[in-house]
Order: C-alpha cells, then sequence, then structure tokens
C-alpha cells in the first residue's frame, strides 16, 4: 500500500472514531465518557489564546492561558481513568493536541530567544516519527526518555519566557537548552528504532 493511501486511511479510521465520539456526546447516557476527549480538544484552541499574547508580550495573560491548558492535559487523564472511558479516539487525540499545545508556547520563543528553534525543530522531527508510526499502524508509544524530555522542556520553555522580562542566568537557560536538545535527538532515536522494530 502506498503512502498516500496509508494516510487517508488513518485520516478516516481517526474520522470513525471521532463521529463515533461525537455520537456518544449526543447521548445523554453516553455524553460524561466524552469530559476526556473535550479536555484534550480544548488544547487545539491553545495557539489562538497563546502565540498573540506571547508575541504582543503580555506574559502574565500567556502563563494563564498556559496553565489553564495545561491543566486540561492533567485532568483529561484523570477523568478517562475515574470514569473508566479510556479511547483509541482520546489516545490518538492526546498525541495530537500535546504537539500543538508545545507548537503554541514554542513558536513565539523562537522569536523572543532564537536558540530555542533547535527545540521547535526536533519536537517536529518526534511528531514526524510518531505521526508516520501511526499511519504504518504501528501504534506508537511514548517511551521513557521521552516522558524525561518533556519534563525538562516545559521547564525551559518558563525560563526562556523568563528570560524576555527578568534577566535569567545564562548559564543556567541555555543548560536548561541543551538537556532538553539532547533528550530530544535521544527520544527521537528511540522512536525511530522502536517504528522500524514494529
Amino acid at each position: 500500500m502506498k503512502k498516500i493511501d496509508k494516510v487517508k486511511k488513518s485520516y478516516n479510521e481517526l474520522k470513525t472514531l471521532k463521529n463515533k465520539a461525537l455520537l456518544e456526546f449526543k447521548n445523554k447516557e453516553t455524553r460524561k465518557r466524552q469530559i476526556p476527549n473535550i479536555l484534550t480538544a480544548s488544547r487545539l484552541f491553545s495557539p489562538i489564546f497563546i502565540i498573540p499574547s506571547a508575541l504582543s508580550g503580555n506574559l502574565l495573560l500567556t502563563a494563564i492561558f498556559t496553565i489553564m491548558f495545561a491543566l486540561t492535559d492533567a485532568f483529561d487523564g484523570y477523568f478517562a481513568r475515574k470514569l473508566n472511558c479510556s479511547s483509541e479516539f482520546g489516545r490518538r487525540l492526546d498525541a495530537i493536541t500535546d504537539k500543538v499545545f508545545a507548537g503554541s508556547l514554542l513558536i513565539p520563543i523562537t522569536i523572543l530567544y532564537p536558540l530555542t528553534i533547535i527545540i521547535f525543530v526536533l519536537e517536529l522531527v518526534i511528531a514526524i516519527i510518531n505521526i508516520d508510526s501511526q499511519v504504518e499502524n504501528k501504534d506508537p508509544k511514548t517511551n521513557f526518555i521521552g516522558k524525561i524530555k518533556t519534563c525538562f522542556l516545559y521547564p525551559t520553555i518558563i525560563l526562556a519566557y523568563l528570560n524576555t522580562i527578568v534577566n535569567v542566568d545564562n548559564i543556567l537557560l541555555n543548560s536548561f537548552v541543551f538537556i532538553t536538545v539532547i533528550l530530544q535527538i535521544l527520544a527521537s532515536i528511540k522512536y525511530y528504532i522502536d517504528y522500524k522494530k514494529r
């Protein structure tokens, strides 16, 4: 099967899962099962709020939006477990919205602190590997290095934003950028190896 056909197939599968989720949402008896997916989907709107506020220099508003969308990331998993309604659609949607959310934070900071463009490019590489893995039906899963990378990614972004209003120690900020980049490279390699194995 050609790559384009696989992309279409993956898209159609996601569309089918989305339609099933919408039917559940329309039904009063099953509506609560979609609470985690609603929280997850809300992160798709993060660029509309975060990018303009960051580029206009309103970092307080940017911080409020960031915290608000970050909380949806924490609570979607909580409600999925609490309501026992984890789903394939939720899993796929979560992977997409996490990248959108990270991108909405990274795009402004690459303008304000150009060194972070390396982080943005590497996040794109990881996203492409995972999307290709999904298209090939190889069920991409977060690996341990990827989780550690994420633990460094967001503090690095926070420090870079702080650096625009107060002078953050260059050694500290550059160290976080360096560690994040190394972890991104290692995560990319691990995702690629896992993808080839599957």
